[in-house]
């Protein structure tokens, strides 16, 4: 067992995956240095979200092959060098100090989005990059928040990868039930133009939300926060650079799934992301001052009143 703040960097944003798939022998591939400079000319749409400094120059990214890591620079310099994971990643990578994004290789990518039905160009490549930059983002500048999230709990790496939040709500029907019927009021209030309308829907939404939490865990209580704050506003990040690029993948691959439930942790995903778009239509200055202390929700109901 680990207490959660040795082990939060590395649940932050990852994804392991299996397999390897070869790069150039020389360094970043031309596609994945497409996929580098596409996220960088997004710079523009992230800095109208609000959230003070966040730059992705501030950090290398890093792709990932399975057999060998391929950073590029702010600069735009690269290197190759011996891979971080043995396995394929998506996470913020703490390098002695200096937070990293790091990927899997486009080519990989898209392969096992092939596999699984979908697609994985440029445009998805790019959007990650900014998830998981935003990760970076949220460690080096408010890490000891993010870390009192979880504070005097102890968690295993298990927890972390799914297992407690997967047997929570495998056990209680009535949970998930109420769990999706909050996704569902989110996602109407997300696009909702009535004041009076969404502060209805949020007095009810807090209803629901106080009957499903007395039938969980007080540990899938606490994973629960910590996910919609830290994974919910990266996923908040990443749904925003895709409609930069697109708004009928947004729509298709987003929007229309926000209000349904999903397993393992996805489901902290679209409720974190889901209650920052509300928020955005009664406040969309909250960034300037947000600090990853405390759900959104809680903001949300501060600033209705309910």
């Amino acid at each position: 067992m680990k207490a959660a703040n040795v082990i939060i960097s590395a649940a932050v944003g990852i994804s392991l995956l299996t397999g390897s798939v070869m790069t150039s022998a020389n360094g970043v591939s031309k596609e994945d240095m497409a996929c580098y400079d596409k996220a960088v000319s997004l710079q523009q749409d992230a800095d109208s979200l609000g959230f003070e400094g966040f730059e992705l120059s501030d950090y290398p990214v890093v792709f990932c092959d399975g057999s060998s890591d391929y950073v590029v620079k702010p600069d735009r310099s690269t290197e190759k060098r011996d891979p971080v994971f043995s396995t394929l990643a998506a996470t913020a990578y703490d390098n002695d100090g200096h937070f990293e994004v790091i990927v899997p290789v486009r080519s990989t990518m898209g392969t096992l989005s092939m596999i699984m039905g979908g697609e994985w160009d440029e445009a998805h490549q790019a959007s990650t990059i900014w998830h998981e930059a935003f990760h970076c983002y949220q460690l080096t500048n408010y890490r000891e928040n993010i870390e009192g999230l979880t504070e005097g709990h102890i968690f295993s790496e298990d927890d972390f990868s799914e297992k407690l939040i997967n047997d929570e709500y495998a056990k209680n029907t009535k949970a998930k039930e109420l769990l999706t019927s909050q996704l569902e009021l989110l996602a109407q209030s997300a696009e909702e133009t009535d004041i009076d309308k969404l502060r209805e829907n949020m007095i009810e939404y807090k209803k629901i939300d106080e009957q499903r939490r007395q039938l969980i865990s007080e540990d899938a209580q606490i994973l629960e926060d910590y996910y919609t704050v830290v994974e919910g506003s990266a996923y908040y990040v990443e749904m925003n650079m895709t409609k930069a690029q697109s708004e009928e993948t947004f729509e298709k691959e987003y929007s229309e799934s926000l209000g349904k439930y999903k397993g393992g942790s996805a489901k902290y995903y679209s409720l974190g992301g889901a209650q920052c778009l509300v928020l955005d239509r009664i406040d969309s200055g909250w960034k300037d001052s947000y600090d990853f202390s405390k759900p959104v929700i809680e903001i949300i109901y501060e600033k209705l009143g309910v």
